[in-house]
């Protein structure tokens, strides 16, 4: 059974919307004041499609109620599954993506399925989506991203702590902690506001994690960029399967504002906001995610094979000083790796 009412707002929003479109498919959030996101994504092109609505909690979680998946086919729009934070995943069919064959194991639930989409079609329209929403600040310029309010906070609470002007374009701010061998680091990077921690791995010190927020909004910055290695992501994997979140579901950019959640609350629980001291030290303020803060190479460009040898049989790379760090890495002297600097990684 389809949903006519949703795809007939659907395609209102649309029109009055004209959507980023590229080879994925058709891509469009809307917001209004006092409300969440309205996300309107083609996950194939010409052959599926999703709209959820998401807000946040008053801890800055990121809650998908409801998220729906539909199969567009001849002209009728057939939703099959139904995804809600708060109580999971409701599957009624399968949709194959290559032949574009949808397979329903549950004719009877589809059936309410569809009914609950227009429902919630009605709902929306009600509510003043057509009339009152406008494209959200998209701060990639590709995607729209959220915010992570609480990681927001912390950074905040930080800076108030310990006398930095967030505002200011050279602000830096770099945390030490007793008995650690890591430190946390916070500083502009133009219009952006970057905070890193930086570990020691094999004599390297690297970011992990690095995230990047958009600070032309200052009531909630939202995050453009994260970078984190293998170990740490797995660690978040684990807790949100200890916390039964269905992470799996969310898209890229929420699922960014999810991991800075929880690595807000892990920062805070280490006892950052607390017990750290400013940094004796002033080391060379350089960002993985700003190519305009790296100093120049002072060694020469290698080879395409040597970056190969490199990469794929050392599991590392020398930095544009010669010093050896990690593939996506920067050394201590403010040097990025040959990897960072020709866009390989």
């Amino acid at each position: 059974m389809q949903s006519k009412v949703m795809a007939e707002l659907v395609g209102e929003l649309l029109d009055k919307h004209p959507p980023t479109v590229s080879e994925f498919g058709r891509h469009l959030v809307l917001t209004q004041p006092q409300q969440g996101y309205l996300l309107i994504e083609e996950l194939t092109p010409g052959v599926q499609m999703r709209v959820a609505y998401v807000f946040f909690d008053r801890n800055g979680e990121p809650l998908s109620e409801p998220d729906l998946l539909f199969c567009m086919r001849d002209g009728e729009w057939i939703p099959y599954v139904l995804r809600r934070t708060t109580s999971g995943r409701q599957i009624y069919g399968d949709l194959n993506t290559v032949t574009h064959e949808l397979t329903l194991h549950d004719a009877e639930g589809q059936m309410t399925l569809a009914q609950y989409a227009d429902w919630f079609a009605q709902s929306l329209r009600a509510q003043g989506w057509v009339e009152k929403a406008y494209r959200a600040p998209d701060g990639a310029g590709l995607t729209t991203t959220f915010p992570s309010p609480r990681m927001q906070h912390l950074i905040e609470e930080l800076a108030n702590r310990h006398g930095l002007d967030l505002n200011d374009p050279d602000a830096y701010l770099r945390l030490a902690m007793p008995e650690r061998d890591d430190c946390l680091v916070i500083q502009r990077v133009g219009p952006h506001l970057s905070i890193a921690r930086y570990v020691v791995k094999e004599g390297v010190t690297a970011p992990d994690p690095d995230m990047l927020f958009c600070l032309e909004q200052p009531a909630a910055w939202p995050i453009v960029e994260v970078i984190y290695s293998w170990r740490e992501w797995s660690a978040y994997v684990r807790w949100t399967q200890q916390q039964r979140i269905p992470v799996g579901d969310m898209s890229r950019q929420l699922l960014w504002a999810h991991f800075a959640k929880y690595w807000a609350q892990k920062l805070t629980d280490e006892g950052w906001a607390w017990f750290a001291t400013r940094h004796k030290q002033s080391p060379v303020r350089v960002s993985t995610l700003d190519p305009s803060t790296w100093p120049e190479p002072t060694e020469p460009q290698p080879d395409q094979e040597t970056l190969e040898e490199w990469m794929y049989e050392d599991g590392g790379c020398e930095a544009t000083d010669s010093c050896w760090v990690e593939p996506d890495g920067i050394c201590q002297h403010g040097h990025p790796s040959w990897l960072l600097v020709l866009d390989l990684i």
